[in-house]
């Protein structure tokens, strides 16, 4: 899994074709995907089914199963898998290979792994662009997908010769990414939102968080590296339901506990947050609280009386008259005390859950 891992982020802003080439041939991928047991006397179509399905081209998008048995023929023999040392290279083992004709996308030859890959990129660039930029799209700007920025995002994928760097720089430049309709439309899987949270609290002892994290997303039928099925986990809007809801804003809360029992001294780093977020010298207990909260919620509260009723937990016990003196201000004692109670019940909001 850490071979596996690694190759994601080495390729995370690299070439696609690239990526898809390597990826195939991880022993993490081999083994999930059954294709370490392809072979030309018992072939398996597994790898090749999700090569073309879930990771190039998308369901029935340019391919038939035709295609998927032919692909599986040619991608046989790469099953040499030194089974005490999964991180180690992959042997292919060429009597294992089914070295005859196949026709793939109604070109024909003996074709082999690497002829796949080429095949998949020369005979469907647009099919492969498209539904890549649709995923990345879906993702990173807006999960309702606007068809005609998808044939621009296209193009640019294949005329930056499917380099994802390119990609991801027009997706997150264009209109449609600042759009106000683009903000706060994405709910994050559990793990992305505990992740997300930590990020915007800005704990400096993260390294620690990371198990607590995975628990909870494992008690969350989010266990990493376990989906629940090959396509991965639904996402978006399946993340929350009356029931999850209710467990998504316990578990900020068990975060930010184990946290601070672990580190006592670190509260003061709500301090520091706060003043990040406002003009030096700001002692307004309004413009402080509403700093707090846009800074959490990307599209703030939906109306006065919201943030008014924020004001109230954020100002906690402390007399009015402190306020309205001017006595108050982010170094007062408890004001790191005062941020955590505010973050607390905006962790209890369904906006909470929008990134």
């Amino acid at each position: 899994m850490y071979r596996y891992h690694a190759l994601l982020q080495k390729h995370a802003l690299g070439n696609f074709k690239t990526f898809v080439y390597e990826m195939g041939l991880t022993p993490a991928m081999l083994i999930f995907l059954n294709n370490i047991q392809n072979t030309r006397f018992q072939p398996n179509e597994n790898y090749a089914r999700e090569l073309l399905e879930l990771f190039t081209l998308g369901v029935d998008n340019g391919y038939n199963q035709s295609d998927i048995v032919n692909v599986a023929r040619a991608i046989s023999g790469w099953n040499g898998i030194d089974q005490t040392n999964l991180c180690g290279e992959v042997a292919f083992i060429q009597p294992y290979w089914d070295s005859g004709q196949k026709t793939i996308f109604s070109k024909t030859g003996a074709w082999g792994y690497a002829d796949v890959i080429n095949l998949l990129f020369d005979e469907r660039p647009v099919q492969i662009s498209e539904y890549i930029s649709r995923k990345l799209y879906s993702n990173f700007v807006n999960p309702e997908v606007s068809e005609d920025m998808i044939k621009l995002l296209g193009k640019v994928f294949r005329d930056n010769n499917f380099e994802l760097a390119p990609l991801m720089k027009a997706m997150l430049s264009c209109e449609h990414f600042f759009d106000d309709a683009s903000v706060g439309t994405i709910i994050p899987g559990h793990i992305e939102y505990l992740l997300t949270f930590v990020n915007e609290i800005g704990y400096s002892e993260q390294l620690e968080l990371y198990t607590a994290i995975g628990y909870s997303a494992a008690e969350y039928n989010q266990q990493m590296f376990s989906p629940t099925d090959v396509a991965g986990w639904p996402g978006n809007r399946l993340w929350v339901n009356s029931g999850s809801f209710q467990y998504r804003a316990e578990s900020i809360l068990n975060i930010m506990s184990y946290y601070y029992a672990k580190n006592g001294n670190k509260l003061e780093e709500l301090r520091t947050l706060a003043k990040e977020l406002i003009n030096p010298g700001e002692n307004s207990p309004t413009i402080i609280c509403n700093a707090i909260i846009d800074h959490f919620l990307p599209n703030g509260l939906q109306k006065t009386v919201d943030y008014e009723d924020a004001l109230v937990v954020f100002k906690a016990e402390i007399p009015e008259n402190y306020f309205q003196s001017g006595q108050w201000n982010l170094d007062w004692e408890y004001a790191p005390a005062q941020v955590l109670y505010l973050i607390n019940y905006l962790a209890n909001l369904p906006e909470f859950q929008l990134k």
